[in-house]
């Protein structure tokens, strides 16, 4: 995340990080989902339109099993930066 590039660093280190980011000139992505217990029909196209109308590309659908993101860790990984600082700092050494 733009976030991590950018963490613990002066004013001036992150302007120049921010030229070398912006110089890659990549396109934003996201991950987006669904909780389980909101998973129909209906809140799938709702989101689906929502976005398009917000002229965002989505460029692939899918599905994941709750066995396979246990396996993976997706759920560990996407937090674990938050969690990390949450659980393991105290509140004067968060930034």
């Amino acid at each position: 995340s733009i976030f991590d590039q950018l963490e613990d660093q002066n004013a001036s280190d992150c302007v120049d990080r921010l030229v070398d980011l912006y110089m890659l000139n990549t396109l934003n992505q996201a991950f987006v989902f669904i909780k389980p217990h909101a998973v129909t029909d209906k809140v799938k196209a709702l989101a689906k339109t929502s976005l398009q109308e917000k002229g965002i590309r989505i460029v692939a659908e899918g599905s994941l099993s709750g066995k396979t993101i246990d396996e993976m860790k997706l759920i560990d990984k996407h937090y674990y930066s938050i969690a990390s600082k949450a659980t393991l700092l105290k509140p004067s050494e968060l930034n």
